[in-house]
């Protein structure tokens, strides 16, 4: 799917590991982010993958990169939208995107108020900055109507516990335990996903593919 010579936004792109590795492919990306530090360090990782030549990093929102409409075939948001007003910057990104272009978005989403009291409650560290927020039902429904064909995978309903297990965050070091208790946590969320899609309501992470007309 990223192959070829094809044209790639990576919208928050960040220190840029997503943008290289589809350059790697033979992609032509542009990776736009607002922080400095982050777009130097995706820089760096450029030159040392040696894709400098089909990565393009750029300081700062969408209002002032001067995009071209309808100029790249995919558009890449990992969990971007969740800090940004999505009624401005949305149409902006759907506007650089080619007709029958691809959007994928990963965000996270919080569709009921009692989990996320909860959530706010259980002590334990969040990696979250002030400025964010979880989609809701309502971000989703106007970023589905958007787009001509789209589609919508939930994530993360007993992978939330997953904060709580030793090693977690070790799992390519040898773990195995923890590795295997993690593969079947999360296989059993995309089951129940599957199988049951009214608890898609307490799941804490999307993916969104959508296609525009």
């Amino acid at each position: 799917m990223f192959s070829g010579d094809k044209r790639i936004l990576d919208f928050g792109c960040g220190e840029g590991i997503v943008a290289t590795e589809l350059a790697k492919l033979g992609c032509r990306v542009t990776g736009i982010d607002v922080s400095p530090e982050l777009v130097d360090l995706a820089r760096s990782r450029a030159e040392l993958d040696g894709v400098s030549d089909r990565v393009e990093l750029m300081i700062g929102d969408l209002s002032g990169a001067g995009l071209h409409e309808q100029s790249f075939d995919f558009v890449l948001c990992n969990e971007v939208l969740h800090h940004v007003d999505i009624a401005s910057v949305f149409p902006r990104l759907l506007a650089v995107l080619k007709p029958g272009g691809v959007m994928a978005i990963a965000e996270p989403i919080a569709f009921s108020p009692t989990l996320q009291k909860i959530r706010d409650r259980v002590p334990v560290e969040k990696d979250a900055s002030p400025d964010e927020r979880q989609l809701n039902g309502a971000d989703l429904a106007y970023i589905r109507s958007q787009f001509a064909e789209v589609d919508a995978a939930y994530f993360n309903l007993f992978a939330r516990l997953e904060r709580f297990f030793p090693y977690a965050h070790k799992i390519d070091q040898g773990h195995v335990a923890t590795k295997s208790a993690l593969i079947a946590i999360r296989s059993l969320d995309c089951l129940l996903a599957a199988l049951f899609p009214p608890v898609r309501k307490f799941y804490g992470q999307v993916v969104i593919t959508g296609r525009k007309a």
